[in-house]
């Protein structure tokens, strides 16, 4: 009886260390989430472990993980159900479309993420020149199909053009001829008549190359 006892409980501490030993790797393994949490998985563990050598499968919420047997080296493979957690943006109101955002419009929770397909906004984004393209709820995570950046320089509006001469930075009005964003480069309209090509580096405010 008490042998039996004592295999009984050898084998679920082992079955809790190998349990420990597949969350953490998973969590090393999808190191792109903040937190993986295993909802289902085979409790028949006995005798088994990870088998490193072969990758992961993820398709949404089903892991596939390859185990072999310690005694026969036999490969298995495990299936998980899991869950996938990163920290996001929420919306800390409803924001309705065309409204300027703000960072402060946001906070940064840890959600659940698992079946979100669409790209997510990163946490660090800074919102303040950005734009809803849709209706946003309160609550909703914040994807990047949801927001649009506001340009930097509008076309037909009037544009300061920096122009490097040797050691002199000549400064002229100019007009720009496309919207452009930050980094960008666009037509604009010199005082001359003539189209060139300049860079967006702030609010109305380009630089000729």
């Amino acid at each position: 009886m008490i042998i039996s006892i004592l295999i009984l409980l050898s084998f679920n501490v082992y079955s809790q260390s190998i349990e420990n030993e597949i969350i953490s790797y998973l969590n090393s393994y999808f190191n792109d989430y903040d937190k993986v949490e295993i909802q289902s998985m085979n409790n028949n563990l006995n005798d088994l472990e990870i088998d490193y050598s072969k990758p992961l499968v993820k398709n949404s919420d089903l892991v596939l993980l390859p185990m072999k047997n310690k005694n026969n080296g036999n490969v298995s493979i495990k299936r998980l159900k899991v869950k996938f957690y990163k920290k996001v943006l929420t919306a800390n109101m409803d924001i309705q479309f065309g409204t300027l955002l703000k960072n402060q419009d946001f906070s940064v929770v840890l959600k659940d993420v698992t079946m979100i397909k669409r790209e997510l906004v990163p946490v660090q984004q800074d919102l303040t020149n950005y734009k809803a393209k849709f209706s946003i709820k309160k609550g909703d995570l914040l994807l990047s199909d949801m927001i649009e950046e506001i340009p930097s320089v509008i076309s037909g509006e009037k544009v300061i053009a920096e122009i490097q001469r040797g050691s002199v930075l000549i400064s002229t009005d100019c007009i720009a001829r496309q919207n452009g964003k930050i980094g960008e480069r666009i037509d604009v309209l010199t005082p001359n008549n003539e189209v060139i090509k300049a860079k967006v580096i702030s609010k109305n405010k380009v630089i000729v190359e």
